[in-house]
C-alpha cells in the first residue's frame, strides 16, 4: 500500500507547471507517467488527512453598469494573464482601419494530443461518457494514461455497485436500484468481501476535496481519475463518475448544472426526477438547489440550469473541459477558439462556452484597443475592425445576461463550502458514535461470556 501511494505520488506530483491564462487558470503539468492506477481510495480515505489591473471600456457610460462590471472582470483576468505570458507586444504597432490584429497563438507545437482528442470526441460513433472523460483527461496528460488501467478502475466500482444490489436483494434490472447502489458510494461506508484475503474490506464514501477545489494550482484535481485514486473530488469529478457508473450499469441518470456546480438527476418509477448531490451524498430538493446555487427563474426557464443534459449537451460539456485543459497548457490560442466554437455549435446554450468565448473576445479587444491608444467610444468607429470586435463582444455579454446566468458571489460560495464541511463533520461524528456503540457492544459480550 505504501509503495502504491509513493508511485502514485510520483506519477501525479512530478509535474512541471506553466503559467496559464484561463477563467480558472488551470496549471500545466507535463505528465511523467500514470503509474500504478490500481490504488483504491478505501486504503486512504479513512485517514485524516496585489489585485489584478482593472480596466474599463473606453468612453463607456455608467448607464450600462452590468456590462461594464462584466467587462472589467473579464478584462482584469485577461490583463493579468497576458502580462504573465508576455503576449502583449512591448512596442505597439498600428492597426489598420479595416481589420483588427489577431492576438492568439497559431501553429503551436506539441498540441497533437489535443487535436487527436478533439477529433476522437467528434468522430466516435455513439457517445460514451466513459470514453469521453478518458479522452479529455488523457489529452492533458499527453497520452500517458493507459486506457485499460482507467477502465479497470471504473469496472471495479461498477462491480461494487452490483455487489451492493445483490447484498440488498434488489432487482438488478431496476433503475432505482442501480441508482441506489451508485449513491451508496457517496453516502455510506461499505464492506465487501475480498476474495484475495478472504476477509471483509471497508470502502469509505467519496469525500469533497476542499484543497484546490477549482483546480487553480493543479488542474488534475478536477479529474475523475484523481477521484478514483484518492477517494476525494469536487462537484466536477464526482457527478461525472456517477454518470460513468450509470453508463456501465445501464442506469438512467443525468447531469444537471447550477452556477459553478454540477449535480445528478435520476428518474423514479413514477417518472419524476429527483436530485442527488454527490458532494453531500444525499438527495436534495429543487428548492435547496435554487437557494444554495444562486439560480434565478430566467436561467431555469431558459434551461441553462436545473435541467437534464442530453448526450449531445454532455459532449459539449466535455469539449469545454477539453478547451479548459488546452488553455491551461498553451494559453489563448486559435485552436482553443475552435474547440469552444464547436461546443457552442452543438449546444448554443452552454453557458461556460459562452463565457469562455466572451473572455477570448475581451482579450482580443483589449489587445487591439491598446494598440490604437484606447480612444473614447465615439471615436472607436474610426477603426472598423476593432469596432466590429467591440460589437461582437457586447452581443456576447447581452446573450449571457439574457440567459439568466449570474455569478455566485464569493461569500455565497464560501457559505456553501461551509455547509459541505458541516455535512462532512456530521457524517464523521455519526461514524464515531457508531464505532463507540460497536466497542461497547463488544465489551458487553466479553463481560457476559466471562460471567457465563
Amino acid at each position: 500500500m505504501t509503495k502504491h501511494r509513493r508511485l502514485f505520488s510520483l506519477a501525479i506530483l512530478l509535474l512541471t507547471t506553466e503559467t496559464v491564462l484561463c477563467q480558472r487558470s488551470p496549471p500545466t503539468p507535463a505528465f511523467s507517467g500514470f503509474a500504478v492506477l490500481s490504488v483504491t481510495h478505501e486504503e486512504t480515505i479513512g485517514q485524516k488527512s496585489g489585485p489584478p489591473h482593472s480596466s474599463s471600456i473606453p468612453g463607456q457610460s455608467s448607464s450600462n453598469n452590468k456590462t461594464q462590471q462584466r467587462f472589467q472582470a473579464a478584462s482584469a483576468r485577461m490583463r493579468q494573464g497576458s502580462m504573465r505570458q508576455g503576449n502583449l507586444p512591448e512596442e505597439l504597432t498600428e492597426v489598420t482601419n479595416t481589420k483588427a490584429h489577431h492576438p492568439f497563438k497559431v501553429n503551436l507545437p506539441h498540441i497533437e494530443h489535443y487535436k487527436t482528442a478533439f477529433a476522437k470526441l467528434l468522430n466516435d460513433s455513439g457517445f460514451s461518457l466513459t470514453q469521453a472523460v478518458y479522452t479529455v483527461e488523457n489529452a492533458f496528460l499527453e497520452n500517458s494514461m493507459p486506457y485499460n488501467e482507467y477502465l479497470k478502475l471504473i469496472s471495479q466500482k461498477a462491480e461494487l455497485c452490483r455487489e451492493i444490489i445483490t447484498r440488498n436483494h434488489l432487482n438488478p434490472d431496476d433503475n432505482l436500484a442501480k441508482n441506489y447502489a451508485i449513491q451508496q458510494l457517496y453516502s455510506s461506508k461499505t464492506q465487501v468481501f475480498d476474495k484475495r484475503t478472504r476477509s471483509l474490506r471497508t470502502i469509505y464514501p467519496y469525500q469533497y476535496d476542499f484543497k484546490d477545489y477549482r483546480g487553480d494550482k493543479d488542474w488534475t484535481k478536477m479529474f475523475v481519475t484523481k477521484l478514483l485514486l484518492t477517494g476525494k473530488g469536487q462537484c466536477h469529478s464526482m457527478p461525472l463518475l456517477y454518470l460513468i457508473l450509470a453508463e456501465q450499469l445501464k442506469a438512467k441518470a443525468y447531469l444537471a448544472l447550477a452556477p459553478d456546480h454540477c449535480y445528478i438527476q435520476f428518474p423514479s418509477k413514477d417518472g419524476n426526477l429527483y436530485n442527488f448531490e454527490t458532494t453531500q451524498g444525499k438527495a436534495v430538493t429543487d428548492n435547496a438547489i435554487m437557494m444554495s446555487g444562486f439560480i434565478n427563474s430566467t436561467a431555469v426557464k431558459n434551461k441553462v440550469y436545473m435541467d437534464t443534459l442530453s448526450s449531445k449537451q454532455l459532449l459539449a460539456f466535455c469539449l469545454v473541459d477539453l478547451a479548459q485543459g488546452f488553455i491551461g497548457k498553451f494559453g489563448y490560442a486559435e485552436f482553443a477558439a475552435t474547440i469552444i466554437d464547436k461546443a457552442l455549435n452543438i449546444d448554443p446554450n452552454n453557458i461556460m462556452a459562452l463565457m469562455m468565448k466572451a473572455d477570448m473576445k475581451t482579450y482580443a479587444f483589449e489587445y487591439n484597443v491598446n494598440i490604437i491608444g484606447r480612444p473614447p467610444i465615439d471615436k472607436l468607429a474610426q477603426y472598423p475592425g476593432v469596432y466590429k470586435l467591440y460589437l461582437e463582444l457586447q452581443d456576447l455579454y447581452v446573450q449571457i445576461d439574457k440567459s439568466g446566468h449570474q455569478n455566485m458571489p464569493p461569500e455565497a460560495y464560501q457559505r456553501w463550502l461551509q455547509s459541505l464541511k458541516a455535512v462532512q463533520r456530521e457524517r464523521e461524528s455519526k461514524e464515531l458514535g457508531n464505532q463507540l456503540k460497536r466497542n461497547l457492544h463488544l465489551q458487553r459480550s466479553i463481560l457476559k461470556n466471562k460471567i457465563d
